[in-house]
């Protein structure tokens, strides 16, 4: 299957997924089940299969502070057939203590962002799928010993 058609069939799950948590049958589904978001990385079409990396920023909550953040999560928003390009936004990869994570191996949760880009689907050769409940999982409540 081509990347796009891959692309296209997770866009429309997404899709699925939102209207059905909007809908009266919400309340039949387990806590976690219907995150509107698939996220995934992108493998770049080179001989070192190395996941596509994009950076974005956000601004702090109550501060004009600007946080930069790179990431290789990503989120699929539209699909755009007829020149080969998708436009995805960027999901922020957050470790286990809050920070904005610095590698793969540090991602315990992924925060979705208004940051798009559109990507031309001739740089890429595969697609890897992330589990959906890392989309704004609560982090752990560490209780101090004494």
């Amino acid at each position: 299957m081509e990347l796009a058609q891959v692309l296209k069939k997770t866009m429309n799950v997404q899709e699925v997924v939102f209207d059905f948590m909007r809908s009266y049958y919400r309340n039949l589904l387990p806590g976690r089940m219907g995150e509107d978001t698939i996220p995934f990385m992108l493998v770049t079409d080179d001989s070192s299969g190395d996941y596509y990396k994009s950076v974005g920023y956000f601004y702090k909550p109550g501060s004009k502070a600007v946080k930069v953040f790179e990431t290789n999560f990503f989120r699929i928003e539209d699909v755009h057939d007829k020149n080969g390009t998708v436009t995805i936004s960027l999901l922020i990869p957050i470790d286990v203590d809050g920070a904005i994570a610095s590698s793969l191996c540090d991602v315990y949760k992924l925060v979705k962002t208004k940051c798009c880009i559109t990507v031309c689907l001739d740089h890429f050769c595969g697609i890897q799928f992330a589990d959906p409940r890392l989309v704004n999982r609560k982090l752990p409540v560490v209780e101090p010993k004494w």
